[in-house]
């Protein structure tokens, strides 16, 4: 199964684009370097679970393995009450791109900030800083 391109968001002064999909485990966002078409990823950040969690990080490896390269479940540790949203649609995702910030919004609430300068994502569906990002606080 291919990922799914949710949404998508270009900035042609700054040469770049963000990038919404979700496969079958979970959502993230791309900031990607669109000059001269190189089209290569900066950073990312988590924006949330389908449902699909693991509980250690053994289990990381087999799930990229097995499914081809896509970004791993989110970990149990790192779940929290925005975690998970089972029937996200397109419709849903809004970007909202002001300077050097890049904001998702799910159903009208801010689940990732970017920040472009620093190349830091802050997502709230995580509970506490590692490999999916930075909480995002309120």
């Amino acid at each position: 199964m291919d990922e799914a391109l949710l949404q998508s968001e270009y900035n042609y002064e700054m040469n770049k684009c963000v990038l919404v999909q979700g496969d079958i485990h979970s959502v993230w966002a791309y900031v990607i370097d669109i000059t001269d078409n190189r089209d290569e990823i900066e950073f990312d950040g988590f924006i949330c679970s389908r449902g699909t969690l693991i509980d250690n990080s053994n289990e990381i490896e087999a799930y990229i393995n097995h499914d081809q390269g896509y970004a791993p479940p989110l970990l149990s540790e790192y779940k929290n009450e925005y975690s998970i949203i089972n029937d996200l649609i397109e419709n849903d995702i809004k970007i909202d791109w002001k300077d050097n910030i890049v904001r998702i919004l799910i159903k009208g609430i801010e689940y990732l900030k970017m920040d472009l300068d620093t190349k830091m994502s802050y997502a709230k569906g995580i509970s506490k800083s590692g490999a999916y990002g930075i909480p995002l606080k309120e």
